[in-house]
């Protein structure tokens, strides 16, 4: 099985700032064997701001509950965007 507790990852990404884009992989601490993730953002100028648009690839090894687990890390990513917005608005404020 998938110890929740050792599902961690360092994110490796390249940014490319004239096309306003990066691309993203995902660097398992363990379970390199089982879990992979890539994919790409692009930054978009909407009235007021911009927006990041998301897209990847995640695949996750493990019998019957693969797909769980693979709901639950895109879940909590979705809750880490969200919950940086506040603190890039900060930076760039200050910057």
């Amino acid at each position: 099985m998938i110890d929740p507790g050792r599902l961690t990852w360092v994110e490796r990404s390249v940014h490319d700032l004239a096309d306003r884009s990066a691309t993203f992989t995902m660097i398992p601490d363990h379970y390199a064997d089982r879990f992979r993730c890539e994919g790409s953002y692009r930054f978009d100028t909407v009235a007021g701001g911009c927006r990041r648009r998301g897209q990847g690839d995640l695949r996750v090894r493990a019998l019957l509950v693969a797909g769980a687990v693979e709901g639950a890390i895109v879940s909590g990513l979705r809750e880490h965007l969200i919950d940086e917005v506040p603190i890039v608005e900060a930076f760039v404020a200050r910057s």
